[in-house]
C-alpha cells in the first residue's frame, strides 16, 4: 500500500456534529496530505458517519466540512465510509441502496479495509 514515493497515510473521522471542529482539523489534515502527494485514504465511521451521508436533515455548524469533502474528492483522496455505520446515521427511506446514501466519491467499505490497511504499515490518525 505504497504509493510510488512511499508516502500513505489513513484518517478516521469518527466524531460527527458534537465536534465539527475536531472533524474539520481531521478533514484538513487529510487535505494537506493529499495536497503535498501523500496517498491519502478517509474513513467516517461512527457518529463521523453523518458527515458521508448525501442527505443532511440538520443545520450545520461548519458548513465549510462538505466543501472540504468535495476537495478531498477532486484531489483523488480514497474515501469511504463504514457499512455498518450507514443503517444509523444515513438511512432515508428514499435510499434504496446503501451507496445511494454517500456523497459523490465516498464508497461504502468494511472495517477489513482500514484494518489491512493499518496492518500493512500504514500511519493512522483518528479525529
Amino acid at each position: 500500500m505504497k504509493t510510488a514515493e512511499g508516502r500513505t497515510l489513513q484518517i478516521l473521522i469518527t466524531t460527527g456534529l458534537e465536534d465539527a471542529d475536531r472533524t474539520a482539523l481531521g478533514l484538513n489534515t487529510a487535505l494537506v496530505a493529499q495536497s503535498s502527494g501523500v496517498e491519502t485514504h478517509v474513513f467516517f465511521t461512527l457518529r463521523g458517519t453523518f458527515w458521508a451521508c448525501r442527505t443532511q436533515r440538520k443545520e450545520l455548524p461548519r458548513p465549510d466540512i462538505l466543501d472540504i469533502i468535495e476537495q478531498l474528492g477532486a484531489l483523488g483522496a480514497k474515501l469511504s465510509c463504514c457499512t455498518k455505520c450507514l443503517d444509523q446515521h444515513c438511512m432515508l427511506p428514499e435510499h434504496a441502496e446503501s451507496s445511494s446514501l454517500l456523497r459523490a466519491d465516498i464508497r461504502p467499505a468494511g472495517l477489513a479495509s482500514i484494518v489491512n490497511r493499518a496492518a500493512s504499515g500504514m500511519p493512522s490518525l483518528t479525529f
